[in-house]
């Protein structure tokens, strides 16, 4: 039974980086992030996957992940996650089931549609299909997993004879997780398939009000596909800092809130008067 102390923590990085910054030393920066983390007994690090933007600078997780995985010891790590649309399903799975084995079984496979529109834009595809193609490719990719030899065709990708070249580290194979923002599309396939839910952006008005409902259908569509839906094994993401107090906290935040900043804002198409300042953006964010 599911109580308060089965809470286990976790960081998941998009990451965020400022434009101005060294690509080279931020990426290294992150891997040591892992490292700290694995020391301080994190029980999970999960890397997003994005091709644009110029900030969140990570468009391999599963490269990342190899890097850290060697300088870590005990933590698991998530794509967090591998946006299936951008990818051959043969080739994901070939990917996956490699960084499995290199890991020694330390892998969490994150799986959503894809984020930003730019990103889809730049590879033609339609952010209409998204979803679309995520469930197609998840269906491949899951049966190439389990060892099976899958035939499918659709209008972006063929599968003839395919079949994973690698197994699994484990028998019961790699967990698999699928992200849920606002959309119940997530939570639909992650019971369909009998996968862990990630509750992106949970902190936020709409996500926040987001997670019951989305709970809720993840459960009733477990059900009905015979799965379990397990509150064990349900991450939310939350974005925190955590300091001796409220003002240290906002000092040190203060240096680089407003690259965040302007991050959001320019994908969203705002610049609202309350982001010219960091004591604005925190007055603004916090009260949200």
């Amino acid at each position: 039974m599911w109580s308060a102390s089965s809470i286990r923590f976790g960081a998941f990085l998009a990451p965020y980086h400022p434009l101005d910054a060294d690509p080279a030393l931020q990426l290294r920066r992150d891997i040591d992030l892992m490292t700290h983390l694995d020391h301080l007994g994190f029980e999970e690090a999960w890397m997003g996957e994005h091709h644009s933007t110029g900030a969140e600078i990570v468009p391999a997780p599963d490269m990342f992940i190899a890097a850290a995985a060697e300088r870590t010891e005990r933590i698991q790590f998530g794509t967090g996650v591998t946006s299936l649309p951008y990818h051959h399903p043969l080739i994901t799975a070939d990917r996956i089931t490699q960084l499995d084995l290199q890991t020694r079984g330390r892998l969490i496979f994150g799986t959503g549609p894809g984020k930003i529109p730019l990103d889809a834009h730049m590879m033609g595809i339609n952010p209409s299909d998204q979803r679309r193609r995520q469930g197609e490719a998840l269906e491949a990719i899951l049966a190439l997993l389990r060892g099976e030899v899958v035939n499918m065709e659709t209008d972006w990708f063929t599968l003839r004879d395919a079949r994973a070249q690698l197994p699994t580290y484990r028998a019961d194979g790699i967990e698999t997780v699928t992200a849920s923002t606002i959309s119940p599309n997530g939570s639909v396939l992650a019971g369909k398939n009998g996968l862990s839910l990630l509750s992106l952006a949970a902190s936020s008005p709409s996500g926040f009000d987001a997670l019951d409902r989305n709970w809720d259908v993840y459960e009733k569509v477990s059900a009905e596909h015979g799965h379990h839906a397990d509150r064990a094994t349900w991450r939310v993401v939350n974005p925190m800092f955590i300091a001796e107090t409220r003002a240290e906290a906002e000092r040190a935040v203060s240096r680089r809130i407003g690259s965040m900043a302007s991050y959001v804002n320019r994908q969203t198409g705002q610049n609202p008067a309350w982001a010219d300042t960091p004591a604005g953006i925190i007055d603004q964010w916090r009260n949200d």
